[in-house]
């Protein structure tokens, strides 16, 4: 492993830039006896760019020339370096020399840090898998975020002697597609486990999966504490390792995963205090593309609440509860304190209150809400609102604290999803099968026995379009939200090589840069090339040319035709 390189001013017998990859020290190394090796070397006249020796502690040294004036010297952890790396310490020689010759030696010294970094340091490909939006107990979850964002802006993170890409894959979008995970050929597979907790035979799918493609590590790390437990389980059971450090930081995060993965011997705690890496890895991203909203953008909450007394009669949390309270403290506090019937306030109304927007309508004695993000379409809001006062009294059900345990969800629950939906689903998206729910928990027999039905028509080829049809709720769609919800579907697009898609969407800056070829194949995403002829035409593999679209078409980006 390179630990360090120097480039050594000849004419002025002085350092002239340094990085280490492994401590904040660039002053202290012990340069001259290397300096007199060389030139020993001149006058055995053995001398040659790429000449490899051994310190006195064991470390190796690589030497080249650069421009005549200056020597490049690359330090390793150990006395022999791999053909890569050789190549590594070459390229980087070629690189200064082209630089120098160009602008001059001085102009070296202000890009030698990055330009040796981006070169020396070994390139490691990681795999996690999670929650598509991890809740906020999730605190692995939320670290793994920060990485993905990270990753969108500027494509690599430099932590130590490492130069880490990695990618984020869904529990769902694995199962639906098994060979995601072991494209490219990670060094490394992280599994994190939030709540809602995956079903066992989705994780036992998984790594089996893998196994049975790749020989790789396989890593399991807990959201928080609450789910340890769980996680050693599954270390024991399926003799896969234990990542056991839980941290909001992804820093932390990385080094706990290269420390299990047994490249370092530092405790991850000594590792953040010796290497230098890039600090902003653990804040947000700059890039605007890639900086997500402060507000909410989706629905938060859903009550039916009693004007006489303000108490909930019904209670359903799109977000974790604790994730909707800490958004909004007082939510049923801030319901009954709207004023109904004043001036501004008709029977059927949408009040903003900071980034928060409250839907209300008042029957009788009840005050139906929901509380969602940014609305962009109130009268379309208001449409969809207006079948609840009728669904409820079609079925007064009794309270419900929340959405926690969806098992004791009564069947109002499937009809507020089935009118008030947590997300739109493109239409040739198609619910897949992940892990069958215990039928047997579920209090209300109703809400089981329809669920039933639903999980029972669902092969992995009806288009959520089929479904849709008509006006007015669609139960079938509130039972698939619900499953979805409990992670027991995914979804996925049944896209054939004959299909055409066409791009009707712009592409941001963060697409461009998770996607290197985006440019390339929306330029043919006509409406009239195939999927195969963009495919060979771009020179990229069919797999992974569908999963770019199936991307940008649950985006809604592209469409198909």
């Amino acid at each position: 492993m390179i630990e360090r390189s120097i480039l050594y001013d000849l004419v002025g017998a002085k350092p002239w830039a340094s990085v280490s990859f492994v401590d904040n020290d660039t002053e202290s190394f012990p340069i001259q006896p290397i300096i007199e090796s060389y030139f020993g070397l001149l006058q055995e006249l053995a001398f040659e760019n790429g000449h490899v020796f051994e310190l006195e502690d064991g470390r190796g040294v690589c030497l080249h020339l650069v421009a005549g004036k200056a020597l490049l010297v690359v330090v390793s952890s150990t006395s022999l370096f791999s053909e890569e790396e050789k190549r590594q310490v070459a390229e980087l020689a070629s690189r200064l020399t082209h630089l120098a010759k160009e602008h001059g030696m001085r102009e070296i010294r202000k890009t030698f840090s990055s330009t040796a970094g981006d070169l020396l340091r070994r390139g490691l490909y990681l795999v996690f898998i999670s929650d598509k939006e991890p809740s906020f107990e999730n605190i692995t979850g939320g670290a793994l975020s920060n990485i993905e964002k990270h990753m969108k802006v500027h494509g690599h993170i430099a932590i130590g002697p490492y130069n880490i890409r990695a990618a984020k894959y869904t529990f769902s979008a694995v199962v639906s597609d098994p060979d995601i995970a072991v494209e490219d050929n990670p060094a490394g597979v992280i599994l994190v486990l939030g709540r809602p907790l995956p079903d066992r035979s989705v994780i036992e799918g998984i790594v089996e999966g893998i196994r049975s493609k790749i020989s790789v590590p396989i890593l399991i790390a807990p959201g928080s504490d609450d789910e340890l437990e769980h996680a050693r389980r599954y270390e024991t059971d399926l003799q896969i390792e234990l990542c056991d450090s839980v941290s909001k930081d992804a820093s932390y995060l990385l080094v706990s995963v290269l420390a299990i993965m047994g490249l370092t011997d530092m405790h991850p705690d000594l590792a953040l205090e010796r290497w230098p890496m890039d600090a902003s890895i653990d804040t947000q991203p700059t890039d605007e593309s890639a900086i997500i909203p402060a507000g909410p953008t989706g629905h938060q909450a859903f009550f039916v609440v009693k004007k006489s007394t303000g108490n909930p009669v019904f209670t359903y949390y799109y977000v974790p509860k604790a994730e909707a309270h800490r958004r909004a403290p007082n939510i049923v506090a801030a319901v009954t304190s709207f004023k109904m019937g004043s001036a501004e306030f008709d029977k059927t109304s949408v009040v903003q209150v900071e980034d928060l927007v409250y839907a209300l309508i008042e029957v009788d004695d009840l005050i139906f809400t929901l509380v969602t993000g940014v609305v962009d379409d109130v009268e379309s809001l208001r449409r969809q609102f207006s079948f609840l006062p009728d669904l409820w009294k079609d079925e007064s059900p009794e309270f419900v604290e929340s959405s926690e345990d969806p098992y004791s969800s009564p069947p109002f629950t499937l009809k507020i999803l089935a009118t008030l939906p947590p997300e739109e689903i493109p239409g040739k998206m198609c619910p897949v099968r992940i892990h069958e729910p215990d039928w047997n928990r579920f209090e209300s027999r109703e809400v089981r026995d329809f669920l039933q039905a639903v999980w029972g028509s669902l092969d992995g080829s009806i288009e959520i379009q089929r479904l849709s049809s008509g006006s007015g709720p669609n139960m079938t769609l509130g039972a698939i939200h619900f499953l979805k919800a409990m992670g027991c579907i995914g979804l996925k697009l049944n896209l054939d090589p004959s299909d055409t898609p066409r791009l009707v969407g712009e592409v941001n800056e963060s697409l461009r840069k998770l996607y290197s070829h985006i440019d390339k194949i929306t330029a043919m995403m006509d409406g009239k090339h195939t999927v195969m002829e963009i495919s060979e035409e771009v020179g990229i593999q069919q797999s992974v040319l569908i999963s770019v679209i199936s991307d940008l078409y649950s985006k809604g980006i592209v469409i198909l035709e």
